[in-house]
């Protein structure tokens, strides 16, 4: 059973890094992005894109980590 696990595990980061880099030599465009009047010079939508779903899942863990943090806190104040 183990070995099944580790194989699945390992077809799915495959699978995962394949749809990656295809997605990434699939959108080669140049854009010019523009925040709050600062502009950045022209790099691939694969590079804003990916970006974005990094800092994304990053967030998501640190909200994630604040919130299993507090519910600890809770539950042992309720221990004492």
């Amino acid at each position: 059973m183990l070995k099944f696990r580790r194989l699945f595990s390992v077809l799915l980061l495959l699978l995962l890094v394949l749809s990656v880099v295809a997605f990434v030599l699939e959108n080669q465009q140049q854009v010019t992005i523009s925040i709050l009047g600062w502009s950045m010079a022209s790099i691939p939508v694969a590079l804003v894109a990916l970006s974005g779903v990094v800092l994304g899942l990053l967030l998501g863990m640190v909200l994630f980590a604040l919130h299993s943090l507090a519910t600890q806190r809770k539950r042992a104040a309720r221990v004492r």
